[in-house]
């Protein structure tokens, strides 16, 4: 193909773009409001979860997890009693999510409940972060 042919092809598609606005729409001003409507939706921040903790047992690593946990700038931490109902608390709305901490001592084996709400994934995805910091710690 020869390159005069190509540059007469190339003329009359600009051409037709020139008098077509609905293609031109869909070629820049589409593309910018798509563009917006994500920058607001990966712009909203995360509110700061509130969790419960709750210390069933005492023990050096019990306490230093609740330290820890508390320590955490990421979360709004709240003490929990033993004998608060934490599940009904969470679906209430009351709490984001709960952690109980069992009492751990030396040689002994132990697993931590976290009860999170589950509709938001980033609260999840935040009190499981500030979990992993507070056992690294």
């Amino acid at each position: 193909m020869s390159l005069r042919r190509t540059f007469a092809i190339t003329v009359r598609l600009l051409a037709g773009f020139r008098r077509d606005h609905r293609t031109l729409g869909i070629l820049f001003v589409t593309p910018i409001i798509v563009l917006g409507l994500f920058t607001l939706l990966f712009r909203t921040d995360a509110p700061l979860p509130r969790v419960g903790v709750a210390g069933t047992g005492q023990g050096p690593v019990a306490e230093a997890m609740t330290a820890a946990i508390e320590a955490d700038s990421t979360i709004t931490v709240t003490g929990l009693a033993a004998g608060d109902d934490i599940d009904a608390m969470v679906r209430r709305g009351d709490l984001d999510a709960a952690i109980v901490i069992p009492a751990i001592g030396a040689g002994g084996d132990a697993t931590l409940q976290v009860v999170v709400e589950g509709t938001d994934q980033r609260v999840a995805a935040i009190v499981s972060a500030a979990l992993r910091r507070a056992m690294i710690a």
